[in-house]
């Protein structure tokens, strides 16, 4: 008996561990064959900005050459240094993990990446290891290289030292490098020591850069003119000093500048832009110069447009920042301010939606056409190999009556076959009220941006398409959204603010 207790375990063991094998085979992540398969074990690769980046020629002032057979990847590397040396890292990410998407062999883009991590050892050291030490590497890199894997290499991370040794380099780009580590800790350098390859690099290149930096940072503004008007990091970074130095029709006249050309790029890249705290401060700031000026209404209109943005659970600055707009200062006597023609196209309207026609379990066709003059939010699922996409599905069908009585109408898109599909009504603890329909192809994924293109993988979406077809809230990443309740609410809410028209297709 017990030898046949045994046999029973394993064999049931084994089939548990092919049905794991075969969901894993159908929605999990399969490196590429160019892709080094360590990559795989590291949480770091996968996590990131989704959407691929746009070339802005951010990078075109910088002198970096690196070692790669790829042109874009030399060229996304380059912005994405730019954007680091001027402090806005998240999109300065987007580019490195880009280039290295485009050459996943280029020892360069990985060094970068570990040091746009740098505030996060572990996370530094896992792109800095996955340079192979016998890599080719020019003099000029390895001078950039092998300081990095020794300061990280030691558990004590001697950030002094590898200041030093990017600060002895006769390279502008090595004392951006230094600049960056001190950014990083503090402790690794002395004020005046940073202040020297401020000097350094400003004299050789005075619109490098990172001159938004030094603008940014008091003690260091006075050695970047005031007559600046560079890239967008920069017209931010220029705002606030004259914010500082109680210059506020100067200060308006930048956040004119830079915040619609914020909005532009977020549309572009199909981001919300209230999920950027560099949106919402600007707005927020203006608001208060505005009001500071003796211009109460213009003041309202920013405050009206903040509180029409969409929300978003893991952004609370939104809400912050409305709720401190609550008490603007005293209204000051009106005065002349900057051009606010502006304020007049302050507004989110969203990105548009795409056409889609997908099967259903029973065969038939759910297309965009079946959905004219109504809302939908669209359910991007990775399948029945998934469990938390299961817990997403089952979370939101208690919900679809409540969606359905405001207008809203739900449809979820899956990567499983018909067949898989089925399966899933199968499994369900309740039946679905909402159509589930089919996209084995990853076309709509792919058209929404629920996929990664650096991991070359699916994942989940989730967004509100108003009858206007524009998507007017979103969520991507590679845990599904769970607030059903919380979504209905802000998408009844958003239902209040789109001024829109109807799409007859889209």
């Amino acid at each position: 008996m017990p030898f046949i207790r045994s046999a029973l375990i394993i064999a049931l063991l084994g089939l548990l561990f092919a049905a794991l094998a075969e969901a894993q085979h159908e929605h999990g992540y399969v490196p590429p064959p160019d892709i080094p398969k360590s990559w795989a074990q590291h949480l770091w690769f996968e996590e990131g900005p989704f959407v691929e980046p746009y070339n802005m020629g951010w990078g075109d002032g910088i002198r970096f050459p690196i070692t790669t057979v790829k042109k874009d990847t030399q060229a996304f590397f380059l912005q994405g240094w730019a954007l680091l040396a001027a402090g806005w890292k998240e999109e300065a990410v987007r580019s490195l993990r880009h280039a290295l998407y485009q050459d996943p062999q280029c020892a360069m883009a990985l060094w970068s990446l570990s040091m746009a991590s740098l505030s996060d050892v572990e996370r530094a050291r896992t792109f800095i290891g996955e340079i192979p030490s016998k890599a080719k590497l020019s003099k000029f890199e390895a001078s950039f290289i092998t300081p990095l894997r020794k300061a990280l290499e030691t558990s004590t991370h001697d950030w002094k030292s590898l200041t030093k040794a990017y600060s002895k380099l006769d390279t502008t780009e090595a004392h951006v490098a230094a600049s960056w580590v001190y950014r990083c800790h503090p402790a690794a350098a002395t004020a005046s020591d940073i202040e020297t390859c401020l000097k350094e690099i400003l004299t050789k290149q005075p619109k490098h850069p990172i001159q938004s930096y030094a603008i940014s940072q008091p003690r260091w503004h006075s050695l970047v003119p005031e007559s600046v008007k560079g890239s967008l990091p920069e017209q931010f970074a220029q705002a606030h000093r004259f914010v500082r130095l109680g210059k506020p029709k100067e200060a308006l006249q930048c956040f004119a500048r830079a915040i619609p050309a914020l909005a532009e790029y977020a549309t572009l890249l199909r981001q919300l832009p209230s999920r950027w705290p560099r949106y919402v401060n600007a707005l927020s700031e203006t608001a208060r110069l505005l009001a500071t000026l003796g211009h109460d209404e213009e003041a309202k209109i920013v405050i009206a447009h903040l509180q029409s943005l969409p929300r978003h659970p893991s952004a609370p600055f939104l809400d912050a920042a409305i709720f401190q707009l609550k008490s603007l200062p005293p209204a000051g006597t009106r005065q002349q301010a900057v051009d606010l023609a502006w304020l007049a196209e302050l507004d989110f309207h969203g990105w548009a939606g795409l056409t889609w026609e997908l099967p259903t379990t029973s065969g038939e066709h759910v297309s965009t056409t079946d959905f004219i003059n109504k809302d939908v939010l669209l359910i991007f699922y990775l399948g029945k190999g998934c469990v938390h996409c299961m817990e997403q599905l089952q979370a939101f069908a208690p919900e679809a009556a409540a969606y359905s009585k405001a207008g809203i109408e739900i449809v979820s898109i899956s990567l499983d076959s018909i067949k898989g599909l089925r399966t899933t009504l199968e499994l369900s603890e309740k039946p679905f009220t909402f159509p589930l329909v089919s996209d084995e192809a990853l076309a709509i994924f792919r058209a929404y941006d629920a996929y990664d293109p650096f991991d070359r993988a699916p994942i989940h979406g989730t967004f509100f398409v108003s009858k206007s077809g524009l998507v007017k809230w979103a969520d991507v990443g590679h845990e599904p959204f769970m607030k059903p309740s919380w979504l209905l609410e802000e998408c009844q809410r958003l239902q209040k603010f789109d001024t829109s028209l109807p799409a007859i297709d889209y």
